[in-house]
């Protein structure tokens, strides 16, 4: 990103909306590493650390799946791809009501499911299986 800044000068770097996204993206990078080494360095306890290492460890993966969107930028340039994702969204318009109707039978079969099997399989208080004929447990 650097190079490419300074190759082409902060104005016309600034036209391109891919350029922008990849700034964006890698300044989140960078914050994101810094929040990590900063936690580490921190005087907490054991307890603290972990918690606040994995707060920056789920925001540290927001930002790595943005870095993955990278990847269709590739589209603009590759023709090929570029078809194919047209073909995709285009292909996912059109069975949206397909979708809509299984998840409306799936939900169907799950209700169904729960009726006839809720109280096949029980379980005592140490978590173990009671048998079936037994009903002295809970």
């Amino acid at each position: 990103m650097t190079i490419k800044l300074l190759a082409m000068g902060f104005k016309s770097y600034l036209r391109d909306r891919t350029n922008i996204f990849d700034m964006i993206i890698v300044l989140m990078s960078t914050v994101d590493v810094a929040l990590f080494f900063m936690s580490l360095f921190n005087d907490e306890s054991e307890h603290e650390r972990g918690n606040s290492l994995e707060r920056i460890g789920t925001v540290g993966q927001v930002f790595r799946i943005f870095r993955l969107l990278r990847v269709f930028k590739l589209a603009k340039s590759w023709q090929q791809l570029n078809y194919f994702l047209v073909t995709i969204a285009g292909t996912l318009s059109k069975i949206g009501s397909f979708t809509v109707l299984l998840c409306l039978f799936i939900f169907m079969f799950v209700i169904l499911g729960m009726e006839l099997f809720a109280n096949v399989l029980k379980f005592d208080f140490d978590n173990k299986p009671v048998p079936y004929f037994n009903r002295d447990g809970p």
